[in-house]
């Protein structure tokens, strides 16, 4: 009798053993898994033809370098953002803007900063 309870606890051992392992390599096949690909894109129709160039005057390329800060800064003369180092280019789009009401400057990822360019 006690050679058959003996067989059946070791029976049992090795089922677990083999269970644990075969588990195992599931979930490490499973992290080491990559996303999913993505769908194809698909567009319908034919592609819409390319948008024509725009041509702007001088006068406009003015305004669109934005309003002036305090002191009369031009927009490129702003301070760079202390956090993530954005600052405005020549020829690029504005990063960094002036906020006249609150006498602060923010960039375009939201951060605030004094006009001596510190955190708040």
């Amino acid at each position: 009798m006690e050679t058959l309870g003996s067989l059946i606890l070791l029976g049992l051992l090795i089922y677990g053993i083999a269970a644990a392992r075969s588990k195992r390599k599931k979930r490490r096949a499973r992290i080491h898994q990559g996303p999913p690909p993505l769908p194809p894109r698909r567009f319908p129709g034919p592609e819409p033809p390319p948008l024509p160039p725009r041509n702007r005057p001088a006068q406009a390329n003015r305004a669109a370098e934005g309003s002036p800060g305090p002191r009369g800064l031009s927009p490129l003369q702003f301070p760079c953002c202390p956090f993530d180092k954005q600052r405005n280019l020549p020829h690029a789009p504005q990063k960094i803007f002036f906020d006249s009401a609150q006498n602060l400057y923010h960039c375009s990822h939201g951060h605030w900063f004094k006009t001596n360019g510190k955190p708040l």
